[in-house]
């Protein structure tokens, strides 16, 4: 970034507390390949203690997937953060999760999410550890991750800075919109945090709008949250358009 334009903006930092008590481990360490190559977005995981996930900040609750493993969060600064407790947790469809909150709720840091029972998730999924992402990462201009045992609603894991001004939304071109096919959804848990973030890198790719329809809804395909919000299941029929 220029000098010039970098001395326009105004940088603010969030702070984000322990959602759980545990032990932190850097996302790429995480033994799953779209959250360790940084794909859903950049964060850190925790292997948990405790087993009620807490708000790490004040926020509005903008998606709760179906299955109730994983919550995400926006921040009045816009940053956009999600939970996502254990791995292949959504494989469960909501067994040993017991949500507390909804989509549009607000939030105050320490606020309990979602309440788990860590006993049933650990002998029937692949892990416990529960990553905590930041998954708009344009927005960040640096994020600090921290280190070692945690305790929930105390202690810092991540501190993110943020260029304020920047708008990280690709401008609609002009010329044609396409539509695609439709297209039916052949994963057995649909279009959850994995396929989302797959999708979303994908589209990064290339200088066009694209949405995602289910019915009467869409989604911005570069949004890994606004594609878990649609809750597209298996079996589902979507279709894409592009400008």
């Amino acid at each position: 970034m220029h000098t010039a334009i970098a001395s326009a903006l105004t940088q603010t930092s969030v702070c984000l507390l322990a959602p759980l008590s545990g032990y932190l481990l850097a996302i790429d360490r995480v033994p799953d390949p779209v959250f360790a190559q940084k794909i859903v977005g950049d964060g850190i995981a925790i292997d948990p203690t405790s087993q009620s996930l807490q708000a790490p900040c004040d926020g509005e609750i903008i998606q709760l997937h179906p299955s109730h493993h994983a919550v995400s969060i926006r921040t009045a600064e816009g940053l956009e953060i999600l939970m996502h407790i254990g791995l292949d947790t959504v494989e469960l469809r909501g067994n040993g999760f017991t949500p507390q909150v909804k989509v549009g709720d607000r939030v105050k840091a320490g606020d309990v999410l979602i309440d788990f029972d860590a006993d049933y998730i650990a002998l029937h999924a692949k892990s416990l550890l529960t990553e905590i992402v930041i998954t708009n990462v344009d927005r960040v201009g640096s994020l600090s991750c921290r280190s070692g045992s945690v305790a929930v609603g105390k202690d810092t894991v991540l501190e993110v800075t943020l260029a304020e001004g920047v708008d990280a939304a690709v401008a609609t071109p002009v010329g044609e919109q396409v539509t695609s096919e439709p297209i039916v959804i052949p994963n057995p848990v649909g279009l959850h945090a994995r396929p989302a973030a797959v999708l979303a890198n994908l589209a990064k790719n290339y200088q066009a709008k694209i949405q995602l329809h289910r019915g009467k809804d869409s989604a911005n395909v570069r949004s890994v949250i606004a594609l878990m919000s649609l809750q597209v299941g298996h079996d589902k029929t979507v279709t894409l358009t592009a400008s």
